[in-house]
């Protein structure tokens, strides 16, 4: 959950994208929207026996569609 005051509206649009990973094959979405704050799914898509400890920079935009 990343908590932002710029989240005004539950309709607002919320990008989110990998600046930089140690994962192999990072995947990231947002999964849920709220006034106030916002989910992140993140997801290793490496193949099995890979490490999960791996480190990675998240970059985020908010776009409001309410007034």
């Amino acid at each position: 959950t990343v908590n932002n005051n710029q989240v005004l509206h539950a309709s607002d649009i919320v990008i989110v994208s990998v600046q930089s990973s140690t994962c192999p094959i990072p995947m990231v979405s947002v999964a849920n929207t709220r006034v106030g704050s916002f989910d992140v799914a993140v997801y290793n898509a490496s193949p099995a026996g890979n490490d999960a400890a791996y480190t990675m920079n998240l970059n985020f935009a908010v776009i409001r569609v309410g007034s």
